[in-house]
């Protein structure tokens, strides 16, 4: 468990804006996917707003390295 947990901690702080792109990108495709809602739209957004999520998620409990 701590070695999952290390991987988590002191992470570069450029992590943090690739998080922030991906978590942009895959919410607004959530919202389109949603806004169409086209064939297989439910499974679509499943995935959209888990990805998302999980970028909010390292955002917020993540640690970051700002040292340099």
């Amino acid at each position: 468990m701590e070695e999952l947990l290390g991987l988590f901690t002191n992470m570069n702080r450029w992590w943090g804006v690739v998080f922030l792109v991906v978590f942009l990108v895959s919410g607004r495709m959530f919202r389109n996917t949603w806004r169409a809602q086209k064939e297989g739209w439910p499974v679509k957004c499943g995935i959209y707003g888990t990805i998302a999520v999980a970028m909010f998620c390292l955002m917020v409990f993540g640690s970051f390295d700002f040292s340099s």
